[in-house]
């Protein structure tokens, strides 16, 4: 009996250290990040405006939280006029504390992604409104989100919606990107034009990498047309 009572012990024991090294492991592995920073050489020298980033998870990461993506309303411009949003994401437009305007705005997207009409933003409002995506369990279909403003023409951003197994981060006018606390494994890696001027390019990368990634675009090959 006194025995049979070690051995069931001693099971237990063995048992119960077993969950937690596996529960460690688990925490250890999530917590496990690391930065991908690169540069897009853009032909001719230009500047790479109006391009960003976008990578995608293929070994199923789980990808760090994300924070609202805050529009703010200055000088009668959008800030950030160009992003990537990730299609589960809030997004919060409002004035930004030193709006020096001083004046309402009325922010609306006409679709055919996401149309919505904000209403008025009164221009002592910091905190601004919000879209929900993920109120009625609705998120943000792929593809380009324009938003204007119904009282001032020129106020406009042109947003790209990605899954939300995607994150993306707007170029550089030096051309430098970097994203902070991905977990390593295998991604896809995309770079997106507000206008397509060059060849797309895409390419399959494993994390960590030991060095700086760089992209070189191409202009599209003009083809000789035959009589």
């Amino acid at each position: 009996m006194r025995f049979f009572l070690i051995l069931t012990f001693s099971l237990s024991l063995f048992v119960f250290m077993t969950m937690n090294l596996k529960s460690i492991e688990k925490t250890v592995h999530t917590k496990t990040t690391t930065t991908l920073q690169g540069k897009l050489i853009v032909p001719g020298n230009r500047s790479p405006e109006g391009m960003a980033i976008i990578v995608k998870a293929l070994d199923k990461q789980i990808l760090p939280e994300l924070k609202e993506f805050v529009i703010t309303i200055k000088d009668k411009k959008l800030f950030p006029d160009l992003g990537i949003i990730p299609s589960h994401q809030e997004i919060r437009i409002c004035n930004a504390s030193d709006n020096g305007n001083s004046v309402n705005h009325n922010i609306y997207s006409p679709g055919p992604l996401y149309p919505f009409d904000m209403g008025i933003i009164e221009k002592t409002d910091t905190t601004g409104k919000i879209i929900n995506p993920m109120q009625g369990k609705r998120q943000l279909n792929k593809g380009i989100l324009s938003i204007y403003c119904s009282i001032y023409e020129g106020i406009e951003g042109h947003y790209k919606v990605v899954s939300s197994n995607e994150r993306g981060t707007v170029v550089q006018k030096d051309g430098f990107f970097s994203f902070d606390n991905l977990p390593p494994g295998k991604y896809h890696l995309s770079v997106w034009q507000k206008e397509q001027r060059f060849n797309n390019h895409e390419i399959t990368i494993k994390l960590p990498l030991t060095h700086r990634l760089q992209i070189n675009l191409f202009r599209p090959r003009i083809r000789n047309s035959q009589k």
